[in-house]
């Protein structure tokens, strides 16, 4: 296996992060021997280019699909493909039903994000709200999660994407309302769904990296842990799952490597391709 890989593509959080969202010092040192040896690192996240710029600053890589692959970027920041998010007639219908499911909603404009709670789940409200004041008390740090809206004040045009936190039956009930033609509904873990329009998937980003390359699906490795991962493996030859994965994304793994919690990720790569 070692021989052929050309490219690698990895998912970040519950893959290559750490819990407390961090590259850990091996995966850092791992990731510059990787690029050292001339294979190329591509980062397929749901996270916006910002926050990859900043959990990489001064770590390499090549390419950066974001938003779940709604955009690509070069390792310089240039836009190489960009497709539309959800627009206001879009927004407008999955706030209608947000308002039926006890869910948060959190949803970025730009560089900030927001917070916002379901009508059916006022207390929880109450709850989030007080949390984010204690954290900001403990850490003296006013951080986005002070960015909480009242439901009925969110008003916007355009967004990238919506993610949903809850129970999974409740938000495996919640993407069942969806209209597929219309939007793509994908799992991160079991309690965080992302909205966006349909048809926008790592796989598709992952492919267009490939083409531009000139790199074989063959000569693609892709490590995820989320079923937003299954669409990186229909574009790579290699597949691994991280052992703390959902278990759509271990059942279609060529491997499983351990959990982040042990830098399952990066000591794949220790042993498959150094």
């Amino acid at each position: 296996m070692k021989n052929n890989i050309s490219l690698i593509a990895c998912d970040l959080d519950g893959t290559l992060l750490t819990v407390d969202k961090r590259l850990s010092a091996l995966t850092v040192d791992t990731l510059k021997k990787v690029h050292d040896k001339g294979i190329r690192i591509v980062i397929c996240s749901g996270r916006p280019l910002y926050s990859v710029e900043r959990l990489f600053d001064g770590v390499p890589y090549d390419y950066a699909c974001c938003l779940n692959g709604q955009a690509v970027y070069d390792h310089d920041g240039h836009t190489l493909m960009m497709k539309n998010g959800l627009n206001r007639e879009q927004i407008d219908r999955l706030l209608h039903l947000t308002a039926q499911f006890p869910v948060v909603l959190n949803y970025s404009i730009g560089r900030n994000f927001y917070h916002t709670v379901s009508p059916k789940c006022s207390l929880l409200s109450l709850f989030v709200n007080w949390c984010s004041r204690m954290y900001q008390q403990i850490v003296h740090h006013n951080n986005l999660f002070r960015m909480m809206v009242p439901f009925e004040e969110v008003k916007m045009d355009t967004c990238e994407k919506f993610c949903y936190a809850g129970s999974y039956r409740t938000l495996k009930a919640l993407a069942s309302r969806l209209d597929p033609e219309v939007y793509g509904a994908v799992f991160v873990s079991k309690t965080w769904l992302e909205i966006q329009p349909a048809g926008i998937t790592k796989g598709k980003a992952l492919s267009f990296v490939e083409a531009y390359e000139g790199i074989a699906r063959e000569q693609c490795a892709a490590v995820g842990d989320g079923e937003n991962d299954l669409s990186m493996f229909e574009a790579a030859g290699h597949r691994i799952a991280m052992e703390n994965g959902m278990n759509a994304l271990k059942e279609k793994a060529d491997t499983i490597a351990s959990s982040n919690l042990k830098d399952g990720a990066a000591r794949w790569m220790i042993q498959n391709l150094l």
